[in-house]
């Protein structure tokens, strides 16, 4: 709280979350602590140097984010080229083929038709289906009330997505 010569008091707020200064200019308030009633006068003020420091700082937390788990798949995948190909891929083969249960009393819940399935195709059947359907919440939360909610800005992803599965069929029914 700051006090000038005239007597008022002024209290910034900052806030660290928007890029926002509150400033509250109250009267009648006196330095020695005697309490009175006064005025009080609330400004907002937004700096773009508060802004450019949150874009920066969204860009760089998002940036660290996914790089961080970019480095890790391409690590991993790294490393299962290697051990495929290395004396340890019938171990790395046979891996894929153990078999995935979740089993209550006679029923299994990750089977087809009683038979248990396996890593791939658990990983296959489950889990790709658990990403496509967040997927596609995504997509359909961006669509309603995001970055795509306008058809000038839907249009250039539209595209591409018909064109990546029109190029495939039209490359795969040229072949021989």
């Amino acid at each position: 709280m700051k006090f000038d010569a005239e007597g008022k008091a002024t209290v910034n707020l900052y806030n660290n979350s928007k890029p926002t200064v509150l400033s509250i200019q109250a009267e009648g308030i006196t330095t020695t602590g005697t309490p009175s009633y006064g005025t009080a006068k609330i400004k907002t003020r937004t700096y773009p140097q508060s802004l450019k420091a949150m874009r920066n700082y969204t860009f760089l937390s998002m940036f660290r984010k996914y790089v961080n788990s970019s480095l890790i798949l391409i690590i991993v995948t790294i490393v299962a080229m290697i051990v495929a190909n290395s004396g340890w891929g019938d171990a790395y083969r046979s891996l894929w083929e153990k078999p995935v249960s979740f089993s209550i009393g006679n029923f299994n819940l990750f089977s087809h038709g009683k038979e248990s399935l396996s890593l791939m195709d658990f990983i296959n059947d489950f889990l790709m289906a658990l990403f496509f359907f967040s997927v596609g919440l995504e997509i359909k939360r961006e669509i309603l009330v995001g970055e795509l909610s306008t058809l000038k800005k839907a249009l250039l992803p539209i595209i591409g997505a018909c064109g990546g599965m029109a190029i495939p069929v039209l490359i795969f029914s040229h072949l021989p």
